[in-house]
């Protein structure tokens, strides 16, 4: 294991412990949410007195300890905090102390707030959440955080209201709710960096230029994969939505009043009624409807009221809500886990686009005694959605959730997923002849299973996948 080094500071940053006898720690960066970081020492290291769940405002600076590096010059793996339950687990047994709490992004949950504040009309995305001291002033102003927002061709804009909600609720919500220029939903992510203390706002899929390969499979150029697949596990789909009832945000006398036409936008509004005689509305991907069949779910924004909002600039806030929920959820999304080793995984950041590719034989045994051999193929562009990297006794270890939608539409970043798509379904015809996997399908493989690995395959939930098991 690396040795690390873990230093407790107070909120102005004056040192109050430190040690090197940390058992293990695990540092977990997700897509569109805060980090978590859980570690260990033991029991009567005198840096526990720092790590009392009443005693909030303590920060967790870890290093990994290099002979001849001097301390300012390393680099932080993480910064975490101490904050309030239940983003707080402090256990004690077995001689030793174990934390799992959120890392420095928690401050955006629990130091800052929104104060109440409205951007009635669009508004750039950088305005909404930067340090300004306009009026209203940007989120970050007086946090100590700074904003790297890219979001790719053409301006991406929001309309916002925030009456108190905590900093992190706020940025989420201005991220989804995105639109372009042409009113198009435009929803990006974020992620943050808790050792500079940035909030990163951005389109999904910049290009990492890593490859996830099975450790016999050389890259296109001929070289071998810099990043090795240990094991991965193929998960259903997520939820496919393309019909969304939509309804008016709030209660009581902040309720968005219906009717709520609006027939400009990426979908339109349109109308039924009901048994009992009551009008609905809804938003429909005809697209995805002819593809999929119709899959209908429903929508309310509670934040979209009409306190400090106008009638007509609070239905223009859930039109895009919703619009932006309809875009993420009208194409079926496929997900893997995996488990893999290579030092350029340390560097990847939520959202990267990664090249996966898997292909294997395997012998299918039928009740009548008959062998059957199919390919399991994969090969396709996947989006980083978390990060997992634990390091411990037995070495340095990483789980990454891959993800293959891309759930925005903004210019040659959607051409190029594109482009590699077709690309990779060229090189699939080129291969023998074969039953490729089901795509509602569910794997797990474990890296070098041999080419006969039996296979078992049972029904999952809703009977809409299934999963299917090599050994």
């Amino acid at each position: 294991m690396p040795n690390i080094f873990l230093e407790v500071r107070d909120s102005s940053n004056t040192l109050l412990g430190q040690t090197n006898r940390v058992l293990y720690l695990e540092i977990t960066r997700p897509l569109d949410q805060i980090g978590r970081v859980k570690f260990a020492v033991p029991d009567n290291d005198p840096v526990c007195a720092y790590l009392d769940p009443d005693d909030l405002g303590k920060y967790f600076w870890f290093y990994e300890e290099y002979q001849g590096v001097s301390q300012s010059a390393r680099t932080p793996l993480t910064v975490a905090g101490l904050y309030n339950p239940p983003d707080l687990d402090v256990i004690a047994g077995g001689g030793q102390l174990d934390v799992d709490t959120l890392d420095r992004g928690g401050d955006l949950m629990y130091r800052f707030n929104a104060e109440d504040s409205r951007w009635a009309t669009a508004t750039a995305l950088s305005t909404i959440l930067g340090t300004g001291s306009g009026t209203p002033p940007g989120l970050l102003n007086g946090t100590g955080w700074t904003l790297n927002i890219e979001v790719g061709p053409g301006a991406v804009t929001a309309i916002a209201e925030f009456q108190g909600e905590d900093l992190a609720a706020a940025i989420a919500k201005v991220v989804q709710d995105a639109v372009d220029t042409s009113g198009t939903p435009a929803p990006l992510h974020w992620w943050v960096d808790p050792v500079n203390q940035v909030l990163y706002v951005g389109v999904l899929g910049a290009a990492s230029g890593l490859r996830l390969a099975q450790a016999e499979a050389p890259n296109p150029d001929g070289t071998l994969p810099t990043v090795i697949i240990e094991q991965l596990r193929r998960r259903g789909t997520g939820k496919l939505v393309n019909y969304l009832y939509v309804e008016g945000g709030s209660a009581g006398a902040d309720r968005l009043p219906l009717p709520f036409p609006k027939s400009s936008g990426a979908y339109t509004v349109q109308s039924g009624t009901s048994r009992q005689g009551a009008t609905y509305y809804y938003l429909k991907d005809a697209a995805s409807i002819t593809a999929y069949g119709e899959f209908r779910d429903t929508f309310s924004d509670n934040s979209a009221n009409t306190r400090n909002l106008t009638t007509t600039q609070a239905q223009d806030a859930l039109y895009n809500a919703s619009c932006a929920h309809l875009a993420r959820s009208k194409d079926p999304h496929k997900a893997w886990s995996c488990q893999a080793r290579g030092a350029a995984l340390a560097a990847l950041n939520p959202g990267a686009a990664l090249d996966l590719w898997y292909s294997r034989d395997v012998v299918t045994t039928l009740l009548t005694g008959e062998q059957v051999t199919r390919e399991v193929a994969i090969d396709e562009t996947v989006y980083l959605t978390k990060l997992v990297r634990r390091l411990d006794d037995q070495g340095i270890h990483y789980d990454l959730d891959l993800g293959s939608t891309l759930d925005h539409q903004l210019g040659s970043t959607l051409a190029e997923h594109i482009g590699k798509r077709i690309a990779a379904a060229a090189r699939a015809t080129q291969r023998a002849a074969t039953t490729r996997m089901a795509t509602q399908g569910s794997v797990v493989a474990a890296g070098a299973a041999p080419a006969n690995a039996s296979f078992v395959t049972t029904a999952a939930e809703s009977g809409l996948s299934a999963e299917t098991v090599y050994n």
